[in-house]
């Protein structure tokens, strides 16, 4: 029997730009006065290539370190940009390639332990230090920190001062953020950016960041100032203004946006031995100026290792320093590999053969083996506001596909979803995760789900949906796409959907009763403006056919319709997926029936009001 549900309510979700998803910036290098030579920086700290350290408490925090040499890079992201962690990706890989380059979540993101709650700014540099060691040597890292990652690793620096070798601060938050910035802020948007701040805090992200302990971070560092004497600093700011918000009139966004440049230009004076980029080209500058970072990291790593002003080095890291040669010739101290502790979990890189290793994170234990299969452009991290729930059922396991997260890449141009599945397989062989599987897709992950059911039926015993792509649904995509009077960029994006659409035509087939769920999404989400309202409004009808005609493929499955979620319902409805997987894995256990009365409580989730 299927059964369909409709919910509704509402409950308020905002990412904040300020916490880090910082725009970018061009080069406008301000050099200060030049630096004496720092010494030489000790042994980095040992740091697992990939995998779980316990800091304490019950926290474990997930690493992952590509290269060799010292001083070691180590990228403090902002809040909830570790949600998508891959976006780091091109950063920390080409960091790799002239020294040893690691970055982590912190609790709460990621593939990390949950954060406390509240999770207060000095707990976060706590974690550090001891993710670090506890050491005390003379220049062991260089902090590359961007938005409240920026904050954060101001107050590691001023902290552990012995720690840190030099930084590379990306739209950092700064010491006087609340004193400069927000008081230029009209009262009632003020009131409305608070708002928006305790939901970003405390509602929002799983990181549990509180925003009064922000501010009060900053007061601290007005209180007690951050000084890099001459260690090394570049600062890199954005060019391109983010869109004006909270009812702030343009001309006075744009006073506001002026005194932001200023505040970071002032940043650069926690050095003497320091400079300035601005970067124009981007909004979000790890995502669209990365190369900004890599050449302001390899000139700080330059700088400790020569002892070189930044005045004197080149504006833009030269193409020896991009090659995996340099990272080879990067001596550390004695010509020591650091040590690199164990993992404490099941999290690792899995070589798959062809050169190729795909990253597995797994938690919890028994059986069914529940597998998590990305979105298109999303990596495992994606799953991490629910994967310790899942974790709790039974053992759970994400992954990132190949050129995604710190899988091995960059993926293919034409790798189709076939590939994928084959690639998922070995994986699953070659880390001797057995089956039977409960397969849970999102978005394009479902294709790659139900192609893996069509392939191998023995070893999946249930599946979750999770708005995933249809037939129908790409059908519909297509139609609209290449329609009459459409623009060659729209017709350009039908290039991968036909193959798709062949791949998923193929892998129709019963189901039996086999355990299913199948969700979507209602909610009125923002997005970008794709379609016209009567496109977008078709498109929908289009995906909800498509839900149905695979609900229908088994006997014993529900189809929940949540009016409030957006796409990303493992984030937005994240009760209701948890409580679907649920019903899958215990109905596999007991070859029992789906109970689709167990999701009614949780159809109401989700921040945004319903469609028409």
């Amino acid at each position: 029997m299927n059964v369909t549900m409709k919910g509704t309510g509402i409950a308020p979700f905002v990412l904040l730009a300020w916490f880090g998803t910082a725009p970018a910036a061009t080069i406008g290098c301000q050099s200060h006065a030049p630096a004496s030579t720092p010494s030489h920086a000790a042994a980095s700290p040992g740091l697992p290539d990939d995998g779980m350290v316990d800091v304490g408490g019950g926290v474990s925090l997930h690493v992952h370190c590509d290269g060799e040499g010292s001083p070691m890079v180590l990228l403090e992201g902002c809040l909830s940009c570790q949600v998508m962690s891959g976006g780091y990706r091109p950063i920390w890989s080409e960091i790799g390639r002239f020294t040893r380059a690691c970055r982590y979540d912190r609790a709460g993101a990621g593939y990390s332990s949950p954060a406390p709650k509240p999770h207060l700014a000095r707990q976060i540099v706590g974690e550090l230090r001891k993710l670090l060691g506890e050491r005390d040597e003379s220049g062991a890292i260089v902090l590359v920190g961007h938005g409240l990652g920026g904050l954060v690793a101001q107050l590691y620096a001023r902290d552990f001062p012995r720690s840190v070798a030099g930084m590379v601060l990306v739209d950092p938050l700064t010491k006087d953020y609340d004193s400069r910035y927000y008081a230029m802020y009209p009262p009632s948007a003020l009131v409305a950016a608070r708002a928006d701040l305790d939901q970003t805090g405390l509602v929002a992200s799983p990181e549990n960041v509180d925003a009064d302990d922000v501010f009060g971070v900053m007061a601290d560092l007005r209180r007690a100032p951050l000084s890099l004497g001459d260690r090394p600093l570049v600062v890199v700011t954005r060019g391109k203004p983010p869109e004006p918000k909270f009812g702030i009139p343009a001309e006075s966004w744009v006073k506001l946006e002026a005194t932001w440049r200023t505040m970071e230009a002032d940043v650069a004076s926690l050095s003497k031995n320091s400079a300035h980029v601005v970067a124009p080209e981007a909004a979000s500058i790890p995502y669209e100026a990365p190369d900004r970072v890599v050449t302001a990291a390899w000139q700080v790593v330059s700088s400790v290792r020569s002892g070189v002003p930044l005045s004197r080095l080149p504006a833009k890291a030269p193409p020896a320093a991009s090659s995996s040669a340099a990272a080879r010739t990067a001596t550390p101290v004695a010509g020591v590999r650091p040590l690199r502790p164990p993992s404490v979990a099941d999290d690792r890189m899995v070589d798959i053969g062809g050169g190729m290793s795909l990253h597995l994170h797994c938690v919890g234990h028994g059986t069914p083996t529940v597998l998590m299969e990305n979105g298109a452009g999303a990596d495992g991290t994606s799953w991490s506001v629910v994967l310790n729930d899942f974790g709790r059922i039974t053992r759970a396991c994400a992954y990132d596909r190949l050129g995604e997260g710190v899988s091995s890449g960059p993926e293919s141009e034409h790798h189709s979803f076939r590939q994928a599945t084959h690639e998922l397989h070995v994986l699953l062989e070659r880390a001797a995760i057995p089956g039977p599987y409960v397969l849970v897709g999102h978005s394009a992950g479902g294709i790659t789900v139900r192609l893996f059911q069509a392939e191998h039926p023995d070893e999946v015993v249930g599946m979750v949906l999770v708005d995933g792509e249809t037939e129908t649904s790409l059908q519909g995509l297509i139609e609209i796409l290449s329609s009459p009077g459409s623009s060659d960029e729209r017709r350009a994006m039908t290039r991968d959907l036909g193959p798709w659409l062949e791949d998923m035509r193929t892998s129709v087939r019963p189901l039996g009763d086999m355990p299913l769920v199948v969700l979507t999404a209602r909610g009125n989400e923002p997005n970008p403006p794709l379609f016209k309202p009567d496109e977008e409004a078709a498109q929908r009808q289009k995906v909800i056919a498509g839900h149905e005609m695979v609900a229908h493929l088994s006997t014993n499955s529900a189809h929940a319709i949540a009016d409030h979620s957006g796409h990303f319902m493992q984030v937005d409805a994240r009760r209701l997926v948890v409580a679907s997987v649920k019903q899958v894995v215990e109905a596999a256990r007991t070859h029992g029936r789906v109970d689709a009365k167990a999701l009614e409580p949780f159809l109401h989730e989700g921040p945004y009001p319903p469609r028409d």
